[in-house]
């Protein structure tokens, strides 16, 4: 992987996600993300930025190609990168993570058991997220 376009259409696929639903996840278009591949449209630092706050990046990588693709995080790390992202994603999500945040052990016991429940219904598997 020579340019900066093609470590990020590694990590695209990578993340298993199409052209599409990258740019939905960075708020850029389509067809700027293939322009990014390709290597006809020039990343902004800001989308550099974006791109490895959201996806865990190493920047010195995708700029260079030197060193790991992904920053170990910590575990703490790891969790607030998912509340932060899942915090901007909508205000449903705000609202739920802050009512987490204040609720008492036994409300999140009651809350963990309806998500369980949920999951277990609708066959979803445990991920690598918290």
């Amino acid at each position: 992987m020579n340019t900066i376009g093609e470590r990020l259409k590694w990590l695209r696929k990578d993340q298993k996600l199409t052209q599409q639903a990258f740019a939905d996840k960075l708020g850029l278009k389509r067809n700027t993300v293939g322009g990014y591949e390709i290597g006809t449209v020039t990343m902004s630092d800001r989308t550099i930025g974006d791109v490895c706050t959201k996806f865990a990046v190493n920047e010195v990588w995708l700029r260079t190609g030197e060193g790991e693709p992904y920053i170990q995080l910590s575990r703490q790390a790891e969790i607030a990168r998912i509340i932060s992202a899942a915090m901007k994603a909508s205000p449903e999500r705000e609202a739920l993570i802050c009512a987490l945040a204040n609720a008492t052990d036994d409300q999140i016991r009651a809350v963990h058991a309806l998500v369980m429940k949920y999951a277990e219904e609708y066959g979803i598997r445990n991920g690598s997220d918290p």
